[in-house]
């Protein structure tokens, strides 16, 4: 049997910038047949279309720039960045004087992905292989800094994709309160016509900031074809916790729909990385692995 039942959700105050979820579960009244009372049978979480924008406040602070011989050197009240000229990639980042970046390994392009059982099954690995290519081995084309309206200085690098026909650019904007904007753009190829693994970037932090909060789909890992199971919720764990130990090593442990995700140490110091569009969030790994480790493609 089935019957319609009519939720009054009238009363509710509507907070800017705050979404709501109406959560429901199907739960056995008795035990019966092995399976005991209260006993989780189905579930599901619809978004409710209430939502009030707030534009955000100025951002306090002052920024500024020195040009150097190898480096861009970005500078506020509280934090230093470093901007290669060789690699044009944030190779430093410091917030009251502490390294946030391990090793100069700052975010940088990233097209590639650990294949899957699925992936070999259909020759991804080979098919695909000038993405990895990318990766491995962009050509810095150009770097430009500029200030902008809002106080702040936005750096432009540009890189050559040769083995894919395509360019990558990324332009990070320096904010006087230590935050930095990412914005990438990918080329289209007029070569390259095998599906691109993954767009994003990919960075390195000290082993210290291993504690992981997010506000996006979990617990577990999700992808975006297979995430309806993974609720939208707020949810913590270390970054060793992520991984997936598949039998053979492949990609693992991504989380789709992430509007906000934060990996500090046991202080609380550490990055916040927010989409600036909560609606649909971005897809995030996070874990004291690289890509290589899981690799097993040529």
């Amino acid at each position: 049997s089935s019957k319609v039942i009519v939720l009054d959700l009238s009363g509710i105050p509507i907070q800017p910038n705050t979404e709501y979820f109406l959560h429901l579960e199907a739960r056995t009244k008795q035990a019966q047949k092995g399976i005991p009372e209260n006993h989780d049978v189905a579930a599901e979480q619809m978004k409710l279309p209430w939502f009030k924008k707030q534009e955000p406040e100025t951002l306090p602070g002052s920024v500024s720039m020195v040009e150097q011989d190898d480096a861009l050197v970005i500078s506020g009240d509280h934090f230093k960045a470093v901007v290669s000229s060789a690699s044009g990639r944030l190779t430093s980042y410091q917030f009251d004087g502490k390294e946030m970046i391990a090793d100069g390994e700052g975010p940088r392009p990233d097209f590639w992905r650990a294949p899957t059982d699925n992936d070999f099954g259909n020759g991804m690995p080979v098919r695909n292989i000038n993405w990895k290519k990318a990766t491995l081995a962009p050509k810095l084309a150009s770097l430009e800094a500029r200030g902008n309206d809002r106080g702040g200085i936005t750096v432009t690098a540009t890189w050559e994709l040769p083995d894919a026909g395509s360019e990558f650019r990324t332009e990070y904007t320096f904010h006087g309160d230590g935050s930095i904007r990412f914005a990438n753009r990918l080329g289209a190829s007029a070569t390259e016509k095998s599906n691109i693994p993954r767009i994003g970037m990919n960075l390195c932090l000290p082993p210290e900031f291993d504690q992981l909060t997010w506000f996006g789909r979990g617990p577990w890992e999700n992808y975006n074809d297979r995430n309806v199971s993974a609720f939208v919720d707020l949810y913590s764990g270390k970054a060793s916790e992520q991984m997936v130990p598949y039998v053979r090593p492949q990609e693992n442990g991504a989380k789709t729909g992430v509007r906000w995700a934060a990996l500090t140490n046991a202080g609380g110091t550490g990055w916040l990385a927010v989409s600036d569009n909560p609606a649909k969030g971005f897809e995030m790994t996070a874990m004291p692995y690289l890509t290589a480790d899981f690799d097993a493609a040529p």
